[in-house]
């Protein structure tokens, strides 16, 4: 039978079976994603310029020593999985990353009976942070790493604007923490937006390296520890629990490294350093 045989209104009902289709399948998406996110009591968001894989890392591994059986997901110097055991596993992709992403690691997550995911958040573009966020994720704790002037073709050629594009992440009922230097104003007005709510992180007085002063471990750099530290504190995870989870946290692939070498003459000394992760 050829399209021409058939009738306007036999067009018009074939083309409302389509639709209808079409929102029958969307409808039970949206409703096994929401299952699926309503399986995970505590879900963890993080995003920012600087320092989003590390800082998950740490979160994660303190949730795992407070007792949380925890999934979390890294995508920066490489696409990585942090399985409840802490062990870690590469994610595989056919093709170029895309937030759809998110959806599988929720569906992983809500499959394994997992009690909290945190996730490093894979955008870079307001709408695509936002997609992500709110339709994916929509994480009871959004935490900002900070705001720097980077990717400013996306998300703006000063400051304010890139905190205007982050807080396109800022999802209804979620808690956005933020250290109190990177509060910007957008940040505020998304929360009061959508029903969210904003705690500032303050920076100690003394932030030290040494077992008594700083968070503990000497393979990451102090703020990270300090927003780590955060999230305890707003899951009222004791810091002795969150030290020793920090100190077992493991170092991102490509975070900063640097050896010393002595080759040929050993009165030189010569430092080599990974900068695998810079992009700046």
């Amino acid at each position: 039978m050829h399209i021409a045989d058939i009738s306007s209104f036999g067009l018009i009902w074939l083309l409302a079976a389509c639709l209808a289709v079409l929102f029958l399948l969307f409808l039970a998406e949206r409703i096994g994603l929401e299952k699926r996110r309503r399986a995970i009591r505590l879900r963890v968001a993080v995003t920012g310029t600087r320092g989003k894989s590390s800082v998950t890392r740490l979160v994660a591994s303190v949730l795992r020593e407070a007792g949380y059986k925890t999934l979390a997901k890294t995508t920066g110097s490489k696409p990585m999985l942090i399985l409840p055991d802490g062990t870690e596993k590469d994610i595989q992709r056919a093709g170029r990353p895309s937030i759809l992403e998110q959806k599988k690691i929720l569906k992983l997550a809500a499959r394994m009976g997992v009690e909290a995911i945190v996730c490093e958040m894979m955008s870079i573009k307001p709408e695509c942070l936002r997609a992500e966020s709110r339709q994916f994720l929509r994480p009871h704790v959004l935490l900002i790493t900070n705001v720097r002037l980077d990717h400013v073709e996306d998300m703006g050629g000063t400051k304010p604007a890139i905190a205007k594009s982050m807080a396109e992440a800022v999802s209804g009922g979620s808690t956005v923490l933020v250290p109190e230097e990177e509060c910007y104003p957008a940040f505020l007005e998304a929360a009061e937006r959508v029903g969210a709510s904003v705690e500032l992180i303050s920076r100690p007085p003394s932030q030290t390296n040494s077992t008594g002063g700083g968070a503990g471990s000497r393979l990451e750099f102090e703020e990270n520890q300090n927003l780590a530290l955060a999230v305890a504190d707003f899951l009222k995870v004791d810091r002795e629990t969150a030290r020793r989870g920090i100190e077992k946290s493991i170092p991102d692939f490509g975070s900063l490294k640097v050896w010393q070498l002595w080759l040929d003459d050993p009165d030189r000394t010569w430092h080599a350093a990974s900068l695998f992760a810079a992009n700046g």
